[in-house]
């Protein structure tokens, strides 16, 4: 199975492409887009290009996107439902089922600890993966993780903490 992992920002987004061949899981791709541009729109439309240029790239299984938390600051987010809104779009465009996953399930199916800082979380995919130490940023890591959970879920099913928006394979 292939998965990609989504760590939705409006500045950076974090993804992550991960294959589970036989128990054994592995990273195909990673990669932090930036979104710098001081204009909403102009960073949605990288993004959807970006997302338009990755997802072709790989015989993809499903996709997994973190959903946000509820934060202080409504503006943010608002920002960051229309990133994920736009994830999500593109996902039903290539036909990829979409899982949801709260942070605290993530964190907690990789690092056993719901509340894992992401520093953490960043270590743990490392070892995990067996990756290099310091060479990946937290929004990778962040998407190895989303998309992590989602290979270790899929077996039991719905776990607490997860949505799925598009149920089955794709045709």
């Amino acid at each position: 199975m292939i998965v990609i992992g989504c760590d939705p920002g409006s500045r950076r987004f974090g993804l992550a492409v991960l294959e589970d061949r036989e128990g054994t899981i592995r990273m195909l791709h990673s990669e932090t887009i930036s979104l710098l541009h001081a204009d909403l729109q102009q960073r949605m439309h990288t993004l959807w290009h970006k997302l338009e240029a990755i997802l072709p790239r790989f015989p993809l299984d499903a996709s997994a996107l973190e959903e946000g938390f509820l934060g202080v600051n409504a503006r943010s987010q608002n920002v960051l439902a229309q990133v994920r809104g736009l994830v999500m779009a593109s996902m039903i465009h290539h036909s990829i089922p979409l899982t949801l996953y709260s942070p605290r399930t993530v964190k907690q199916a990789v690092s056993g600890n719901g509340n894992a800082a992401k520093d953490q979380v960043q270590r743990v995919m490392e070892r995990l993966l067996n990756l290099a130490g310091g060479v990946y940023g937290e929004d990778e890591t962040d998407a190895m993780a989303v998309a992590y959970c989602h290979l270790l879920s899929r077996p039991r099913g719905h776990a607490s903490g997860e949505r799925r928006l598009m149920p089955g394979r794709r045709s």
